[in-house]
């Protein structure tokens, strides 16, 4: 019989690879906490559900304090970008730059804009529908990689005797070692960048603020 490569399948399992590796990084990410309550008595599985509750309760509540404010100031946004778009265009067109000039004067008015974005609109629904359904997939995901994290975690010493059985029996100490060192510094990775993403957008917010920009939670956001 012949065989007809589906692309499908190719994307399907880059899906599964990154779930995996991004498994493996939440694992990496908890691991401290998790050794934590361990000495502390907490048996593994629970200690791990207990990150996690903590987790999505600290997100659950961010959601809820900013999430209101977020949708009033991006609502706020989306008003005002026609007037601001006039405004930019116009300024633009008096401009004593040459190039700034041409570059007012190429800009399109709103209405046509639109009307160019309206007859793109087949196109447009297309791509919707791809994001619908990737959106739809999302909490899938989001359970699938809480899954690999949650028996990554547990399951360590395992996961390490399958991994170094692969290996000749004089090289499974180093390996195990690069393996422990690499675990370390990306778990590392995650928790600062995670601290550094909320640092940023923290400061990034009051620095709005103090300035008089509008909207400023969600500029800080993004």
């Amino acid at each position: 019989g012949s065989f007809a490569y589906d692309p499908g399948n190719g994307d399907l399992l880059i899906d599964i690879i990154l779930l995996l590796f991004v498994g493996i990084v939440v694992a990496a990410a908890l691991q401290p906490s998790h050794r934590m309550l361990c000495r502390w008595g907490m048996p593994k599985a629970l200690s791990v559900l207990a990150i996690y509750c903590v987790l999505l309760l600290g997100a659950t509540l961010i959601a809820l304090v900013v999430g209101p404010v977020l949708i009033e100031q991006f609502s706020k946004f989306a008003a005002d970008v026609p007037d601001g778009y006039a405004r930019a265009r116009a300024f633009l067109q008096v401009s004593t730059s040459a190039p700034l000039q041409l570059i007012g004067q190429r800009l399109p008015p709103l209405e046509r804009l639109m009307q160019a974005l309206t007859g793109a609109a087949p196109q447009w629904y297309a791509g919707a529908a791809g994001i619908t359904a990737t959106i739809v997939k999302i909490p899938v995901y989001f359970v699938t990689v809480l899954a690999i994290g949650f028996y990554r975690t547990i399951e360590v010493p395992r996961f390490e005797r399958l991994l170094v059985s692969l290996l000749p029996i004089e090289q499974r100490p180093r390996a195990l070692n690069i393996w422990h060192e690499i675990e370390s510094k990306l778990g590392g990775f995650v928790r600062g960048q995670a601290l550094a993403m909320l640092t940023v957008g923290a400061a990034s917010a009051t620095g709005y603020a103090l300035i008089g920009l509008p909207n400023t939670m969600a500029l800080g956001v993004l």
